[in-house]
């Protein structure tokens, strides 16, 4: 086997130190040697995307008012299109200028006077303050919360200004944790009765007092509660709070407008062989979608999924040994999901509840539409991606 290769696979299973890298072999490039021809290598040739006005199409608003292009492109300031506290949003939007392709789907590309702005997606992060501790949190939200670094300020009357210029089609609320922020959770309890041809949705964690349920009764089109672990310990490893609310809280809105329900399952390192118990669960109380989204398991995990076999010189007759103990697991996982998904056919041929499944994890366990569509299972979606 190639030496650097080995080096690599001897270094993420911990064989190798960091510290040991440079003296074990004067042939063996060091850590510095490694990023500088990672960060030289030549970019691989990509096919030539569309380009697309989409800042006049998707926005997203961070805690601190800066109006970015879409969701991922928040944590990059030079895409910063200006700030909802501005006089004269329109004239950025119009001047704004910045290469962007982040999204793998377009190119953004400056407006011209043709052009005229049709929010189709508007998403609002009120505030980074959450009132859980998230282990894998993308948002930062833990940090921001300890360190007192969040939005603090009542942003409602910017935030209805901006939409003001043409309300969207689709208006999708998150934090952080709306519901544990005053003034966010002020500010989304009047946006349904202001733009009442906006399809409202708000994603929240769920573990939130009870009585928040009949707070904002009425003012969403769909609620997507996420769920981090379905066993109480587990849950509470990845998000340091006990689960007991989120259960409560689920079922309170269940009660008020099942259809308008989204139950989500976010797959983790140490949650996700229990999607299928989550989902036998979900399944059961009939919500309108039950989705399992992924937090890019498979790059936390120490190992490369498509490689059967590691090399272990320790043991010449066994020069080769199974490197599968995590595919055999989501396999496993993906067995009880099928068998799962059999047991609660009923509910599914009802239309009640659909089901989607994002592939990014459990591909490697071999589900798939077509997998699914073999059992002849209806109402469920396997989509590619992670699903976040």
């Amino acid at each position: 086997m190639d030496t650097l290769l080995l080096m690599k696979r001897k270094f993420r299973s911990g064989l190798i130190r960091l510290s040991e890298l440079p003296v074990l072999n004067s042939n063996i490039p060091s850590p510095a040697d490694l990023h500088k021809a990672h960060v030289t290598a030549p970019a691989p040739e990509l096919p030539a995307l569309p380009e697309s006005v989409c800042h006049y199409e998707t926005i997203f608003i961070r805690d601190d008012g800066a109006i970015l292009p879409c969701c991922n492109t928040w944590p990059e300031d030079r895409l910063v299109i200006g700030n909802i506290r501005d006089d004269n949003i329109p004239e950025k939007l119009r001047q704004f200028d910045q290469p962007c392709d982040i999204c793998g789907k377009c190119r953004l590309k400056r407006a011209d006077s043709q052009d005229a702005i049709n929010f189709r997606h508007v998403i609002v992060e009120t505030s980074k303050f959450c009132n859980i501790d998230c282990a894998m949190c993308g948002h930062f939200s833990p940090y921001h919360t300890r360190s007192g670094r969040y939005n603090r300020e009542d942003l409602a009357y910017y935030y209805d200004r901006f939409l003001d210029l043409c309300p969207p089609k689709i208006l999708s609320v998150l934090g952080g944790e709306t519901l544990a922020q005053k003034h966010g959770l002020n500010w989304f309890k009047g946006v349904k009765k202001r733009y009442k041809d906006t399809y409202v949705e708000l994603v929240t964690s769920g573990n939130v007092k009870p009585q928040i349920a009949d707070a904002i009764e009425g003012c969403f089109d769909s609620i997507l509660i996420s769920f981090y672990g379905f066993q109480p310990e587990t849950y509470r490893k990845v998000t340091n709070s006990p689960i007991d609310r989120v259960f409560e809280f689920s079922d309170l809105l269940i009660k008020q407008a099942r259809e308008k329900v989204h139950l989500k399952y976010l797959t983790t390192p140490i949650n996700f062989h229990e999607s299928a118990v989550f989902l036998d669960w979900a399944i059961q109380k009939e919500p309108g979608w039950v989705v399992n989204h992924d937090c890019n398991t498979v790059y936390f995990l120490n190992m490369d999924l498509d490689t059967p076999y590691r090399i272990n010189e320790a043991y010449p007759t066994h020069a080769k040994i199974p490197n599968n103990y995590w595919k055999q697991i989501i396999h496993r996982t993906v067995q009880d999901i099928i068998k799962t998904l059999e047991r609660n056919r009923d509910l599914l041929e009802s239309g009640r509840t659909k089901v989607a499944y994002a592939d990014f994890l459990f591909k490697w366990g071999g589900l798939s539409q077509q997998l699914v569509d073999s059992y002849n299972l209806p109402n469920v979606t396997i989509s590619k991606g992670t699903g976040c």
